[in-house]
């Protein structure tokens, strides 16, 4: 009786799916039932990734009372796990590699070559080789960016400045 009183129809009139509304509007009643819960969605998920964590570290994530413990005064400590990854010192062998690699196609030779890094010319003297990359200078640098500045402001505005 109340429900009928709020809303105007009875609760137990069933078949009726569809109404119209003071237009004439015709409405189709719908009930979405839900296949599954994002919490469910979410613990199975959760539940696969636990599963692979454990196979690729061969630990449990889940370890009873192991990701934290009290000291003496009684402060709580949370255990951290990390994950070694690849050192510094390894990066920076795998670039030094990377940019011999690169130095060598370059020039057309290696900088671990032995015996290319010095020579003696017919007098006995030592020679020391190097080479030099020419780079622009801060003028060229300058020129390049007003270059670019002047072609900007013609672009927007279409005069020469």
């Amino acid at each position: 009786a109340l429900y009928k009183q709020k809303y105007g129809e009875c609760v137990d009139d069933e078949g009726k799916d569809f109404d119209y509304d003071e237009d004439g509007t015709l409405w189709i009643k719908s009930v979405t039932v839900p296949t599954r819960s994002s919490q469910e969605k979410l613990e199975d998920q959760l539940t696969e990734v636990k599963a692979l964590y454990k196979q690729k570290y061969d630990e449990s994530v889940d370890g009873e009372g192991e990701d934290f413990g009290y000291d003496e005064d009684g402060t709580l400590w949370i255990k951290n796990a990390t994950v070694p990854t690849q050192s510094n010192q390894e990066k920076l062998e795998e670039q030094l590699t990377e940019m011999k690699g690169l130095s060598k196609q370059k020039y057309g030779e290696s900088v671990d070559d032995a015996g290319k890094d010095f020579d003696y010319d017919e007098d006995g003297t030592l020679w020391i080789k190097s080479v030099t990359v020419p780079t622009r200078s801060s003028q060229e640098k300058l020129e390049d960016r007003l270059s670019e500045v002047k072609a900007l402001y013609k672009q927007k505005y279409g005069g020469e400045t």
